[in-house]
């Protein structure tokens, strides 16, 4: 077992005894010291105040902030504390949650395992010293071409500073598997297991996205539900394998037929959700009677035919997630109540009529196998 000694981090003062009880600590065969960073003092000048009065004791952050620097900032800082230490610096990162994020460091805190990916990718670039640094990410780019670029910037670098030792970069890669593992994690945690599209839990971390841009650049954005009619006669007649299958092959044409950018997921039992993002509620009708022609003219030997009814609805100044899902229900509920195998959308003339609407105030859209 090996001990250490955490100081975390501070407010107003520092710890009185910091020094003193780093020293006894090194003294008694602590094998690290450890600092952290958020609303007060940072990671790093603490640790290279104990560098200088230390010898053996090994020093860490825990954890630094991804985003109260940029990676580059980060790997000097560390790389620096490191050789005026002797080699004794570990590298601890971590993203910290979005009060912090955005609200002490005025960063966006979306995406955290991708952001991580690329800020570990160029600090163990930067250790490395193999090559000038390049890199286009999603988050990072090295050099900077985006808005407000001057367009100079170079991929210059010092070829007589030393790298970090090898162990860093070990650690970096051994990070990369774990971020690997991790992402496996999450897409099991937020995927449907029989259909493949996304659950209630993965349509939520990304709907609510989808909805704050639509809320703060007045953009479009259309939900459609989708339930396959007279669901439990299938299971009932042929058995919930084959029901099992029907599933699996309306979430297969779902997918087949709709853009990149839109999100689709199940909702339980045989509803089914996509959020479409710049896209009008008459758009998404008419992506929903496509999709209608498609599953009422599908056919397989090994699957019973069915058919599936939608309610589409367009998200509106004052909507969140719920009251939008709830428009979109109230239509797919008179698409049920008027014969099935329909897409009827929900258009409101009275922004400021009750939250359930009248039959008057739901465009039905024209069924050309009705015709």
């Amino acid at each position: 077992m090996k001990l250490g000694l955490m100081w975390g981090y501070w407010g107003q003062f520092p710890p009185a005894n910091l020094v003193e009880t780093t020293v006894e600590a090194e003294a008694l065969g602590f094998d690290t010291v450890w600092t952290a960073e958020s609303w007060g003092s940072d990671a790093f000048s603490p640790l290279a105040y104990l560098a200088a009065r230390t010898e053996r004791i090994r020093l860490g952050t825990a954890v630094t902030q991804l985003s109260a620097r940029t990676p580059t900032a980060t790997a000097m800082h560390a790389l620096t504390i490191d050789h005026l230490s002797g080699g004794r610096f570990i590298l601890g990162l971590g993203v910290s949650g979005p009060q912090v994020v955005e609200g002490w460091y005025g960063q966006p805190s979306d995406r955290p395992l991708a952001r991580t990916r690329e800020y570990v990718e160029i600090i163990r670039r930067v250790f490395a010293r193999e090559e000038p640094l390049a890199f286009d990410g999603d988050f990072y780019q090295h050099p900077y071409r985006g808005p407000g670029s001057a367009g100079l910037g170079k991929q210059e670098w010092e070829r007589g500073v030393k790298g970090m030792r090898d162990e860093p970069i070990d650690i970096a890669q051994s990070f990369n598997q774990l971020l690997d593992m991790v992402d496996s994690l999450n897409i099991k945690a937020s995927t449907d297991a029989l259909t493949g599209a996304l659950n209630r839990h993965g349509f939520h971390e990304l709907a609510g996205g989808e909805l704050q841009r639509a809320l703060r650049y007045h953009r479009k954005l259309s939900m459609i539900i989708a339930d396959v009619d007279h669901f439990k006669r299938i299971n009932d007649s042929h058995g919930h394998a084959v029901g099992d299958r029907v599933l699996i092959q309306l979430a297969c044409l779902i997918r087949d037929n709709m853009r990149g950018t839109d999100i689709f997921a199940r909702w339980g039992g045989e509803e089914f959700i996509i959020l479409a993002p710049e896209t009008s509620a008459e758009e998404a009708a008419r992506l929903a009677e496509k999709l209608r022609l498609l599953f009422e003219t599908f056919h397989a030997k090994d699957l019973p035919r069915f058919t599936v009814s939608f309610g589409v609805a367009e998200f509106a100044k004052g909507d969140n997630l719920e009251t939008l899902f709830a428009k979109a229900d109230q239509a797919l509920y008179l698409a049920k109540d008027t014969g099935r195998n329909r897409v009827e959308t929900f258009t409101r003339t009275d922004a400021k009529s009750g939250p359930r609407p009248s039959s008057r105030n739901i465009r039905v859209v024209s069924d050309r196998s009705r015709a």
